[in-house]
């Protein structure tokens, strides 16, 4: 079996602004984050503040929104929720000025409710809805009720997302994973719960991103039949690099501009309709960029799936045809966000950066396929170990044979004997006797 473990990293340089990418390059060699984690949380982030003000029309029947499912895939101490945090830090502010705004609404309604109880005559004001814009530990029942009131959209964030789908069907007997994929095609949704009656979310917004380990996607996503784990963007990072602490501080300037960029996306007019939906702006694509999508779609894209025999990837690839245009929108908006646009149309430039995009996160998929549908377990090794791996006997063999291939790599005897005691990549058939769980070929 090959194995393919070359990193591709994200076209961050060729898709973002200038001062998004110098900010970035920051991240990366003044706080140790990985640019894949920053880049793509940043890329989720945009489309959150979007949400459902501004949508991209390629005909009339296929239109879509900014929202996106991410995971950060990587080791324990690869270090995912710090660049997690600080790239979603100006989406957790408007959180606290929108929860801040709540709490000062209800404490109006609450005094002009005194005094018409106290006889004065007082103009009510509609009892204020909560209105946040990020969820963390959520149930499904709680997120719905939140995007009925929040109808420009939510954004779900946990550290873990296993802690998200560990919560399926914890309430009810449903399948909470057929309600995400709903959420994800913004499809109309009805609910009816003992709990909060019935009501409807008619236009779901809802983004998703968290961090998990190599071993425990394979327990959340492997075991989906019906679709769910192709709508999520997969950013797996499976080396050891643990960054070196330094001295140096983040530029405040480009802080700045960052922090203004998703200000204007904030500031995006919110056209309530009679049902209490947002009317989004959609965006048509320009002349030459529709053109660029479609030869991209027709001439590349749909041959590479027809060509393509491996089910797992077919599946999540195919995926990329709306994936495409949700890059594009969130692309183009955040061109305007940092003063290269007008977000009036959808240019080429934004839609040759998400067919970039679609390329690095096909590659993701195909290497994050391999460990869930092949169990190719030395993605999760160093290359040396990996190495060493392949040059092992396919049928049982002693210790004494493993350290004596190993010296071959010069690897060292307590190496190969730590290595051999990991269960994810070795069975212990006896007493000094070993067999590996990727037999090849």
């Amino acid at each position: 079996m090959e194995m393919n473990k070359k990193h591709s990293p994200f076209p961050y340089k060729e898709v973002y602004p200038l001062d998004l990418v110098t900010l970035i390059e920051e991240l990366e060699s003044k706080l140790g984050y990985a640019v894949d984690y920053t880049a793509a949380t940043f890329l989720v982030a945009f489309g959150a503040a979007i949400g459902n003000t501004t949508h991209i029309g390629f005909k009339k029947s296929f239109i879509e929104n900014a929202s996106l499912y991410c995971i950060l895939v990587g080791k324990p101490a690869r270090g995912k929720s710090a660049p997690l945090h600080y790239c979603l830090r100006n989406i957790f502010k408007r959180n606290n000025e929108l929860y801040n705004s709540y709490l000062e609404e209800v404490e109006e309604y609450k005094e002009l409710e005194a005094k018409k109880k106290a006889g004065e005559e007082v103009e009510m004001i509609k009892e204020p809805g909560l209105k946040v814009n990020v969820l963390n530990d959520t149930t499904l029942e709680t997120l719905l009720q939140c995007m009925q009131k929040q109808p420009r959209g939510l954004l779900v964030v946990n550290d873990e997302i296993k802690g998200l789908i560990a919560n399926f069907n914890r309430y009810n007997k449903g399948s909470d994973a057929e309600t995400f994929l709903s959420i994800w095609s913004h499809t109309p949704i009805s609910v009816t719960r003992k709990t909060s009656g019935h009501f409807q979310v008619n236009q779901p917004f809802c983004s998703i991103i968290g961090g998990t380990q190599p071993d425990v996607l394979k327990s959340i996503l492997g075991k989906a039949e019906n679709g769910f784990s192709d709508r999520w963007l997969l950013v797996p990072l499976f080396d050891n690099e643990i960054a070196e602490w330094n001295d140096f501080e983040i530029n405040e300037d480009l802080e700045e501009k960052v922090a203004s960029a998703f200000e204007k996306l904030f500031a995006l007019p919110e056209l309530v309709g009679l049902d209490d939906c947002l009317i989004p702006n959609v965006l048509e694509l320009t002349p030459e960029a529709r053109s660029t999508l479609i030869s991209w779609r027709n001439d590349l894209h749909r041959q590479q799936l027809l060509a393509n025999e491996h089910e797992t990837y077919v599946t999540a690839h195919s995926k990329m045809d709306i994936m495409v245009l949700r890059f594009a929108l969130i692309l183009e908006m955040i061109y305007f966000a940092f003063g290269e646009g007008n977000g009036t149309v959808v240019d080429t430039r934004a839609v040759n950066g998400a067919i970039r995009l679609v390329d690095y996160f096909k590659r993701q998929v195909e290497i994050t396929h391999q460990l869930i549908f092949e169990n190719d377990v030395r993605l999760l090794m160093s290359n040396e170990q990996a190495d060493l791996y392949v040059a092992l006997p396919n049928k049982e063999f002693k210790t004494s044979e493993a350290v004596q291939i190993a010296s071959t790599f010069n690897q060292s005897e307590w190496q190969v004997k730590r290595f051999l005691k990991k269960e994810k990549f070795f069975e212990k058939k006896s007493y000094g006797m070993w067999k590996k769980i990727l037999v090849e070929e």
